[in-house]
């Protein structure tokens, strides 16, 4: 069953306070999504929610070196064309860049410089369980932690279909996600 529910163009879902990394992390993820790592190996510095019955949506949370390297206004942008190359995606577009005044920005344990968002497509992904190519919708959050030389990458897609009703609620879903994020304890950072 669809947690997902489409009303007078709205999305009304069911969420639940997800930790991340044991616990050093945390945000809000629609109960639907299921961890990745319950059935399939995913690497130390992610953690990948996917809606377990379809290939409906991808939310990764992953945490990376710093670059200084990449400048603060440029870095969602930097991190979408990453994205979209390790996804293999014949080419994209990127619909909206910008920052973001998310609450994460506040954080009394970690000091945070910025967070920068970025949308658009991934056209002709081929990858997992997805059959044949697919257009990818992709938000993608950056917020950036170069006191402790990290970035976090915050992500979320939906293939691009006439049945998936979620993708006009989709930016909704990622904002309030990004908006519950959190840094519980910086040793995450160690």
């Amino acid at each position: 069953m669809h947690q997902f529910i489409k009303r007078k163009s709205e999305i009304s879902f069911l969420w639940m306070l997800q930790p991340l990394f044991g616990g050093t992390l945390q945000c809000q993820v629609p109960i639907n999504l299921v961890d990745v790592s319950n059935f399939r190996q995913v690497p130390d510095h992610q953690e990948v929610f996917v809606t377990p019955d379809s290939d409906d949506a991808t939310l990764s949370v992953e945490i990376v070196e710093h670059s200084e390297q990449v400048e603060d206004a440029k870095a969602s942008q930097y991190y979408f064309e990453d994205l979209a190359a390790g996804n293999e995606a014949q080419s994209w577009t990127i619909e909206r860049v910008g920052n973001s005044d998310a609450p994460i920005l506040q954080s009394k344990i970690v000091p945070v410089a910025s967070v920068t968002l970025c949308a658009g497509i991934q056209y002709g992904v081929s990858k997992f369980h997805l059959a044949g190519q697919n257009d990818l919708a992709v938000w993608l959050a950056i917020v950036r932690i170069p006191s402790h030389n990290a970035d976090i990458i915050l992500s979320l897609s939906l293939p691009i279909r006439p049945t998936n009703v979620v993708v006009g609620g989709a930016e909704q879903i990622f904002n309030t996600i990004l908006s519950s994020l959190s840094i519980n304890d910086k040793s995450l950072f160690a």
